[in-house]
């Protein structure tokens, strides 16, 4: 009798790996499927954009006047594997920012600080990032440290190439007044507030 209580133990026991055996490779097949999705074409892909500020970064040959490096990059080829960081971008362009370049305005100067705050958005609804970036350091006649904000709007699916407007506080719509010490753009953010995916 009690070989047979044992045989049962062991009976029990092989089922019990077995199943579990069974539900494991079930869930690994699953999440196969379900986690690896449909390839996309390349096309419908949008490019990969990092932006990179460096508000004390030497502009020709200027001390602390910044500069912003924005990374574009190629979609993923193929459809992503179990893991993101098998989705690496391979780089295609690297463009650097400085005031005075790339349309735009002013010049390098002496603690300015352009890049200190950096943000992608589509600003303008065409469906295409543009990038906003700032320069609190940015002196107003006598005034110092009153800070501009550089909006470039972009072209061909990148955040360059388009027209590019500055914000100046107390104008170009912005309210307010001018003044020393204000920082104007220290910080940035990007938020659709009216919900109409812009």
């Amino acid at each position: 009798m009690q070989p047979n209580a044992q045989g049962g133990r062991r009976l029990k026991a092989r089922s019990t790996t077995g199943g579990f055996a069974l539900l494991t490779i079930t869930a690994i097949l699953f999440a196969l499927v379900v986690v690896q999705p449909t390839a996309v074409a390349q096309d419908d892909q949008p490019r990969v954009h990092i932006a990179v500020g460096a508000p004390k970064e030497d502009a020709r040959g200027i001390k602390n006047a910044g500069t912003v490096t924005l990374l574009l990059s190629d979609p993923p080829q193929g459809p992503f594997a179990l893991g993101i960081e098998d989705a690496r971008p391979v780089a295609s362009n690297t463009v650097v920012y400085l005031q005075g370049s790339n349309g735009i305005s002013g010049r390098p100067e002496r603690g300015d600080r352009f890049g200190e705050a950096v943000v992608l958005g589509d600003f303008n609804g065409d469906s295409t990032p543009d990038i906003a970036i700032s320069a609190p350091g940015e002196d107003a006649g006598t005034k110092s440290n009153v800070g501009v904000v550089h909006v470039v709007h972009g072209r061909n699916g990148a955040a360059v190439g388009g027209r590019a407007v500055t914000l100046h506080p107390g104008r170009t719509g912005v309210p307010g007044k001018r003044a020393a010490g204000d920082q104007f753009g220290s910080s940035l953010a990007v938020v659709d507030l009216n919900v109409d995916g812009y």
